[in-house]
């Protein structure tokens, strides 16, 4: 299984989301890593240039929720509405909700990466 992950929004905060890259890895999947300061648009042509079945995204200085669902909206249009969407960071419960809405699944700062790599690998997960 093929994953992207990345940075999503205006966050510098990458430690996170390269320790899970590297479970994922050792999950045995293939992953993508774009980096940090993405645009919902950048995951779209990722996914569309990598074939990948699912998208990690994380942010730790706002606007989490927007983006993600900005994201799914832009899978959707692209008939890519399949594709899991995991996102991670810090949000008001209202705005998890909002995630959630949209099918994105969510975990805080306190998540297990093993739960992590299982929403983004489900019945892929060795």
């Amino acid at each position: 299984m093929k994953v992207i992950i990345g940075k999503i929004g205006l966050d510098g905060h990458d430690v996170g989301i390269r320790l899970l890259a590297r479970e994922l890895r050792d999950a045995g999947a293939e992953v993508v890593y774009l980096g940090k300061r993405n645009a919902p648009e950048d995951f779209v042509a990722a996914i569309e240039q990598e074939d990948a079945q699912a998208i990690g995204v994380g942010s730790l200085t706002g606007g989490l929720a927007e983006l993600t669902v900005e994201l799914v909206e832009l899978l959707t249009a692209k008939g890519l509405g399949e594709i899991r969407v995991v996102a991670g960071g810090i949000v008001e419960p209202e705005d998890e909700e909002i995630m959630k809405r949209v099918g994105v699944s969510f975990f805080g700062p306190d998540s297990a990466l093993s739960d992590v790599v299982q929403a983004l690998l489900g019945e892929d997960l060795p």
